[in-house]
């Protein structure tokens, strides 16, 4: 619990095999260690992993930028795609794929499921083969800096099919969001463009 550990405590010291990697003030201490724990890529392969159970493993995981290219770098204006590929094994009741988006201090932003847009697939078999999940994470959403990934598969409330912590990290670039245009120093932890409508009431 990352922002737990930043706000309860001043100073912090970084582990590596046994041997202190790191001391100092808490926060460069934290952002060290979550920027240590995977590096940037657009895509990573699992293939060669031991499966959580034998119903469902995951194969790939890439991040595209908005013109479906696989980057580690996107731009926050415009967008990204975030492809999970897997295999089931054995035919399943009620599956469903979905993933964690991390910060680099340590914080959930959102959490999504394939389930999202379409519930009906709650009382539907998966049956076996090879399945590809993509999901848009629309522009002008995140802020700029790291996040991570974790993608995971389950039977909610019954078991975990597959999961994969830290499956890719990719970087969220700002290229002239409203943020840097009105250098206002916003806050929070992400950054949506909302629609207004503003009407005159008294003249």
């Amino acid at each position: 619990n990352m922002p737990a550990i930043m706000k309860l405590c001043g100073r912090a010291i970084l582990l590596a095999s046994g041997r202190i990697a790191g001391i100092g003030d808490t926060q460069p201490v934290v952002y060290r260690y979550l920027k240590g724990r995977i590096s940037l890529a657009g895509e990573r392969h699992f293939e060669a992993r031991h499966p959580t159970t034998a119903e469902v493993t995951f194969t790939c995981v890439r991040v595209l930028d908005n013109e479906r290219k696989v980057s580690a770098y996107v731009d926050v204006t415009k967008g990204l795609y975030l492809e999970i590929t897997y295999k089931v094994h054995e035919r399943v009741h009620s599956a469903q794929v979905g993933f964690l988006l991390w910060n680099s201090q340590g914080i959930c932003v959102l959490t999504s499921t394939n389930w999202d847009n379409n519930t009906s697939l709650y009382d539907r078999d998966l049956g076996t083969g090879e399945y590809c999940a993509n999901c848009y994470i629309p522009g002008n959403c995140l802020r700029p800096g790291q996040y991570s990934v974790d993608i995971a598969s389950s039977v909610p409330g019954y078991k975990m099919l597959d999961e994969i912590r830290d499956s890719i990290a990719f970087e969220a670039i700002d290229h002239g969001s409203i943020e840097t245009k009105l250098s206002q120093g916003r806050l929070g932890v992400i950054a949506p463009v909302l629609d207004w409508v503003t009407t005159k009431t008294v003249e």
